[in-house]
């Protein structure tokens, strides 16, 4: 396992294939390490195809030899648990490449996806709740430079349309703090999606710890369960976002 980890780590390290190759990288394409890559990434075999038109644009022949060599290795350590957990943290991966009896790596895959996607979504709510933080104080200074401008002034139009903008900006600072609501509302839901995706996701980080990868469904099942809290009222499914 630690040597797994190891050689996906340094694959990882490495310059990752781009998804269109350049001219100079097919002047100077190892292609095994792109086929390894690829692999990784969970291609599909017809992959082979796109790369080779990639380059024949540029006047370079893909080895497809060495490419296909480079892909299988990658598809190996990609249907793995651990393989098919660190493809799909990058966003990426396709686990219909490999065995549809290979629980392990599809659950595995399935919990970094889920992770990946709730962290996203946490992100979201987090600066979505940040901004609607600012545009509450945005209001309030507004309505203390409009109260220090009203004290300064004896105009009676002045005063008239100083007061007409206090009144608008109340009005707008109203409409924030329900804005604020709904976004605390929206994070907290987030947050309590993320946490169990995290759970889940460090419950299979111990469990790769200790376990070779192998017919384990039921078992892995079970480690992988969330322990039982409470979800934040209104959950319901995935979380919507109203627009900025």
């Amino acid at each position: 396992m630690r040597s797994l980890t190891s050689l996906l780590f340094a694959l990882f390290l490495l310059s990752a294939c781009a998804d269109r190759l350049s001219e100079g990288e097919c002047a100077n394409a190892d292609w095994r390490s792109i086929g390894v890559q690829d692999g990784l990434d969970g291609a599909y075999p017809s992959k082979v195809e796109e790369r080779a038109e990639q380059c024949q644009k540029f006047g370079y022949t893909l080895n497809r030899e060495r490419y296909e060599a480079g892909r299988a290795k990658g598809v190996d350590i990609f249907c793995t648990p651990r393989g098919a957990l660190d493809s799909a943290l990058r966003g990426g991966g396709n686990i219909q490449i490999c065995r549809p009896d290979d629980f392990d790596t599809i659950r595995a895959y399935e919990v970094g996806r889920s992770y990946e996607a709730s962290l996203n979504r946490y992100r979201q709510a987090q600066n979505s709740l940040q901004f609607a933080e600012r545009q509450i104080s945005q209001r309030w200074y507004r309505i203390r430079v409009l109260r220090r401008s009203l004290s300064r002034t004896d105009d009676k139009e002045d005063r008239a349309e100083i007061l007409n903008e206090l009144d608008r900006e109340r009005f707008r600072l109203d409409l924030a703090y329900d804005n604020l609501y709904e976004r605390r509302r929206f994070f907290s839901q987030a947050r309590w999606q993320f946490d169990r995706a995290e759970e889940s996701y460090f419950n299979l980080l111990s469990f790769l710890e200790v376990n070779e990868p192998r017919d384990a469904y039921k078992e892995l099942n079970e480690v992988l369960r969330p322990s039982p809290r409470p979800a934040p009222e209104g959950v319901k499914g995935e979380p919507g976002f109203p627009p900025l």
